[in-house]
């Protein structure tokens, strides 16, 4: 030291000139001694728990700061300099990690006294290190604020890694046998989930780097070691399965004590010890420990497997090794000894065993033994159960059985049996007679003994039974089983006279039944019923049910027939009470009845007369025969019934001033004449009932007495509502008027109306079907039958079909008439119809395709009313219908030939004008002509023109009310042609024209070509007439012959659907 002051004291010397320091020259030894002082870091303390990792190297937890305490050499008491995120360089350095911790958010640094310091290393900078991937091991340089920097650093090792969890033991056991400890490892899930993100990297558990744990039986070894690692990151993470024995399934574990954790519960491990469950184990523990990749160990934890006591031989079986068995319990396991088995329990000191006797079929228990002490409780005379508690030496049980006894009791089993019988007494496995039976019954016979009231017969009587019960003491009771006696009636005719076979009649006692069915007979008499004797009066009915005649079985009863004189009764009737009146005749002072019943004696006869309505006629009897309205029923011996059928005939109403009324009145009815006979002419009038239109109530015939007949409703009202079948045979329906905007004057049609002969209608006016408006049902006019001169304001002058409209024969509505067809509706032609036309069809709507006519009708037999009054619809036969058919007119420019030149040059140069109408089919202009040579030919379609025609669909007609097909409206279609050829120095010659026209003929169907006068211009008029068809098609050449050449043009017409 005294050197080292020398060296200072020196060394200083100048800066004692300079600064005259009155420190130093008032204690030069001390100035010198503080600036000689050596500061320094002596060791330090982590306060956190921790361990050594494999290397030794201390490791904490991540979950909490770590405060490090730093005892350091400071004998004067210098101030630090503390790092600050300002300044932080040079003090505590950390030169093992990249990037470099900052203070402040990953470690700090304070004084905490003179010679202390603490060094604290946050949680997140723990936690980016975890698992030991990282050195924190500080270089720690010491500062003083007098700007000293003292040279000794101080440095140690540290690292941060949560040591792996101890887990809660559970002790259990294997659910097989024989049973073993088994040790439940149970982790906190919580903590086996914790996650930090080491480095820069993603959250992982903190325990991830867990692997293997090591289970140290006593003190003996050092322990087996497994690996046990994670599966997987997330919250269904847990470990890795085992691929050794020790550790087992939760499957395979069960409670001991205590309860174990649920099979879906994770973080459970189950370790199978080799220690069985039994008694003479001595006691044994387990340490189980954790350990990780970097060697950290967990803290021990440890299980511990008492001692188990001694055991005692418990044994039982059945004495004699007959009737029955014992059952002994212990712990819940049980084992069973019969006949000549013997079992045994082991069990330990302090035990209790249960026992249960078990008598077979007909055995009860006698009596229990034991070898030493006696039983807890149970094990008396006659009881099934005996208990052994608190056993400390080996013991034997014999349970010993016996046969049972029980007594039999007698039940009449029915109130209205007698008699009495004592109770018989049995032992179980020996045979023995039942009592015979002392009980009766009236009208019954004994059929055996039954166990139950309504059972049937098990025993008969006096059987010898045995083993009725296996109850002790037991009482079976058997019930008497009665059968009721049988016994036959035997019928008896009683009388000479009567005549019949009948069989027996079997009965049982208290059943009731109807006798049978007397099966005698005696002419002239009825059968009353039954007597007891021959003399007897009636004592049952025919068929009376009866019961219980004799108590006696199988008795007979007889029973007599008793006869009484018989009467008759005759019903008469009109069949379906309709078309007239039946009368009787009966009886010694004679009258007419015409009630429907008469009481005739046997063998006495009835007469009857039946009389028609008008309209009527006779038809049939039936229960009497007769071909005329009087019949005879002879000999009555039986009810007879007598029925006359009338039938429907012809009513002759002739004529006469209220023959209107009484055509509506018989017409109206719903049941009567089928024909109607007329004649001359039935007029309306003003009378009350005499006008009016009439109702068919009835299917129908009106025909004429003579030739004809007619029905004049004198324009007071419509003629017929045809509600039913109506057929008109030469009868002149006329003057019918419907007022307002009803319909059908003549007919209002909803069921059929057939007009036959020379029925017509005529003069009959209404809104809609002047003539006929067909509703609902069928118009068929046949024969000549005809509809003329009726009228509608409305539509259907002479028919309005909104229904079905038939025709053929001569019949014909005339043209003056229409016959107006509803949407859907045509005439149905049913055979060839002669008149052309038969009818003029007025369709609801005029459309291509419109069905007019159907069956075999023919275009000629009808006319159809033009649209608006002048527009004519094509029509025609086509598949099977008349009906709307457009057909399309086609005129076609097919080529031009040069016949001969007739120039200077030997070629002609040709160009022209077509029209057809006022449109231009082709046209050549003269400044591009077709130069041609004799016999050359153009082609208009060869030379790529194609459309060089005109084509136009027609629906109707006349032409005039077509537009734009003419320029101004005609009945005619214009056909021009102009041939010209060109001429380089005179005027152009005129080779040729043609004007003509096309008509058409509606009636016939078809058009006519025709020059519109004299041609002129070279036109040889070679084609003054040409007419085209239906479906036809006419080619025709127009020949042009002048001095300037000769020329053809050649022409197609068609004129097709």
């Amino acid at each position: 030291m005294k050197r080292l002051l020398k060296i200072l004291t020196a060394a200083v010397a100048v800066i004692v000139l300079f600064t005259a320091c009155q420190q130093f020259l008032d204690n030069p030894e001390d100035f010198l001694s503080y600036w000689a002082s050596e500061v320094f870091i002596k060791d330090h303390s982590i306060s956190s728990a921790h361990r050594p990792d494999k290397a030794g190297v201390p490791c904490v937890g991540s979950s909490a700061e770590v405060p490090i305490t730093l005892s350091v050499h400071n004998p004067k008491g210098f101030s630090f300099v503390m790092p600050t995120s300002l300044a932080p360089a040079g003090i505590v350095e950390f030169k093992e990690l990249s990037p470099k911790p900052e203070v402040g958010t990953h470690y700090k640094l304070e004084r905490t006294g003179s010679g202390t310091l603490k060094l604290t290393y946050k949680k997140e900078f723990l936690e980016k290190y975890e698992q030991g991937s990282g050195s924190l091991n500080p270089t720690i340089t010491l500062k003083a604020k007098d700007g000293r920097v003292f040279k000794k650093t101080y440095t140690f090792g540290i690292k941060s890694n949560t040591p792996p969890p101890k887990p809660e033991i559970i002790i259990a056991k294997t659910n097989t046998s024989p049973s073993k400890y088994v040790l439940c490892l149970k982790f906190d899930p919580d903590e086996m989930n914790n996650k930090v993100a080491i480095g820069s990297g993603p959250q992982v558990p903190v325990h991830k780097d867990i692997e293997k744990i090591t289970i140290k039986k006593d003190s003996s070894n050092n322990g087996s070691s497994y690996k046990l690692l994670y599966n997987g990151n997330g919250v269904n993470s847990n470990f890795q399965t085992f691929d050794v024995d020790s550790f087992i399934t939760h499957g395979a574990v069960a409670k001991l004590t205590e309860d174990i954790p649920a099979a879906q519960d994770k973080w459970v491990l189950y370790y199978k010890t080799n220690i069985i469950i039994a008694n003479g184990n001595p006691q044994t523990s387990y340490t189980i420990t954790l350990s990780d990749k970097e060697g950290v160990v967990s803290d021990e934890a440890v299980a511990t497997i008492k001692a188990s006591d001694p055991t005692h031989t418990v044994t039982f079986s059945v004495a004699g090794g007959e009737g029955g068995s014992i059952t002994g319990t212990y712990n819940s396991a049980s084992q069973i000894a019969s006949e000549s088995t013997v079992q045994t329990f082991n069990v330990p000191s302090g035990s209790m065993v249960t026992f249960t006797a078990q008598p077979n079929a007909g055995w009860e228990v006698d009596s229990w033994t034991i070898s030493t002490d006696s039983f807890t409780s149970g094990g008396g005379t006659g009881e099934t159960s005996a208990t052994l508690s608190n056993i400390t030496a080996p013991k034997t049980v014999t349970v010993r059985f016996k046969k049972i006894t029980y007594k039999v009791r007698f039940n009449k089993n029915d109130s209205n049996a007698s008699g009495n019988m004592d109770d018989q007494s049995f032992t179980y496995g020996q045979s023995q007679q039942l009592t015979a039976n002392g009980f009766t019954k009236t009208g019954y016979t004994f059929a055996g003994w039954a166990k139950s009231a309504n059972g049937t017969v098990q025993y008969t009587n006096q059987q010898s039974v045995s083993n009725l019960t296996t109850t002790a003491n037991d009482t079976v009771n058997l019930y008497a089983k009665w059968t009721a006696n049988t016994y036959k009636v035997c019928f008896n005719k009683n009388d000479s006279n009567a005549s019949g076979i009948m069989n027996d009649q079997t009965f049982t006692y208290d059943q009731s039944k109807p006798l049978t069915a007397n099966g005698f007979t005696k002419t002239g008499y009825t059968f009353t019923g039954w007597a007891t004797s021959a003399g007897g009066s009636v004592q049952y009915t025919n068929q009376q049910s009866v019961s219980n005649l004799t108590t006696v079985a199988n008795g007979t009863v007889n029973l007599y027939a008793k006869w009484t004189a018989n009467t008759y009764t005759v019903t008469f009737r009109v069949a379906d009470g309709k078309g007239g009146t039946l009368k009787a005749n009966y009886g010694s002072n004679p009258s007419t009845m015409t009630s429907t019943t008469v009481q005739v004696t046997n063998g006495d006869s009835v007469s009857f007369t039946a009389t028609p309505d008008e309209g009527w006629e006779f038809d049939s009897w039936t229960g009497v025969s007769s071909l005329s309205t009087t019949a005879t029923l002879s000999n009555v011996t039986g009810d007879k019934t007598v029925t006359v059928k009338f039938k429907p005939g012809v009513f002759d109403l002739a004529g006469g001033p209220d023959a209107w009324k009484r055509l509506k009145k018989e017409v109206e009815k719903t049941e009567g004449a089928h024909t109607i006979v007329i004649s001359g002419e039935i007029t309306a009038t003003n009378d009350p009932g005499n006008n009016g239109k009439i109702s068919i109530r009835r299917e129908l015939i009106i025909k004429s007495s003579g030739s004809s007949a007619s029905l004049n409703a004198n324009n007071l009202s419509g003629i017929f509502d045809v509600n039913n079948k109506l057929t008109l045979e030469n009868i002149t329906l006329k003057n019918g008027t419907e007022p307002g905007n009803r319909t059908g004057a003549g007919a209002y049609v909803n069921s059929t109306l057939i007009m036959k002969g020379s029925s017509a209608i005529t003069n009959c006016s209404a809104h809609k079907g002047g003539g006929v408006y067909v509703n609902n049902g069928t118009l068929i006019m046949q024969d000549s039958s005809t509809i003329s001169s009726c009228t509608a304001t409305d539509k259907g002058s002479g028919v309005y079909v909104a229904g079905t409209f038939e025709m053929k024969g001569n019949a014909r509505v005339n043209t003056n008439n229409d016959v107006y067809l509803e949407s859907g509706k045509s005439i149905t032609v049913t055979g060839s119809l002669s008149h052309h036309p038969a009818a003029r069809i007025t369709p609801n709507s005029y459309t291509n395709g419109r069905v007019l006519a159907t069956g075999a009708a023919e275009k000629a037999n009808f006319k159809v009313t033009p649209q608006d009054g002048n527009k004519y619809w094509r029509f025609k036969k086509q598949g099977g219908e008349v009906k709307f058919v457009p057909a399309k007119l086609k005129v076609t420019f097919n080529k031009i030939k040069c016949v001969e030149v007739e120039d200077a040059s030997s070629e002609a140069e040709y160009y022209w004008t077509m029209k057809v109408g006022k449109y231009v089919i082709a046209e050549r202009p003269s400044n591009s002509v077709w130069d041609a040579k004799k016999g050359h030919i153009y082609e208009f379609i060869e030379n790529g023109e194609y459309n060089k025609y005109f084509n136009w669909d027609f629906s109707y007609f006349p032409i005039s009310e077509i537009p734009d097909i003419n320029t101004t409206p005609k009945n005619y279609i214009p056909v021009y042609i102009n041939i010209m050829e060109y001429d380089k120095s005179d005027p152009d010659d005129h080779i040729g024209t043609t004007e003509a026209h096309l008509t058409y003929d509606y009636d016939n169907d078809q058009w006519k070509w025709e020059y519109d006068g004299s041609q002129s211009h070279g036109n040889q008029e070679s084609n003054p007439h040409i007419t085209i068809g239906d479906g036809g098609e006419e080619i025709f050449t127009e020949e042009y012959r002048t001095n300037d050449g000769d020329t053809d043009v050649t022409i197609t017409i068609s004129w097709k659907e």
